[in-house]
């Protein structure tokens, strides 16, 4: 139950859920691509899923008030 009555604000809030959904994924393929390998556990799996990554490395970038230059070049390709 959100508690709004706008059925717009709705749609609005799903496509930037889905927009920061994609961009922190295609963030986290992009270091794991070209920066690191994320390491197996003894059971199988990985230590840290491929959002995860993302939406750290995204939010160190906007809690420093780092440049987004490449995570916005990124977003722009898909």
């Amino acid at each position: 139950n959100t508690h709004i009555t706008h059925p717009e604000r709705i749609n609005t809030f799903i496509a930037v859920l889905a927009l920061a959904y994609i961009w922190a994924v295609k963030m986290g393929e992009w270091i794991v691509e070209k920066l690191k390998s994320i390491p197996i556990k003894k059971h199988g799996r990985r230590a840290a899923a491929i959002f995860r990554i993302g939406l750290d490395q995204l939010r160190r970038k906007l809690l420093n008030d780092s440049y987004l230059e490449h995570e916005i070049l990124l977003l722009s390709c898909t």
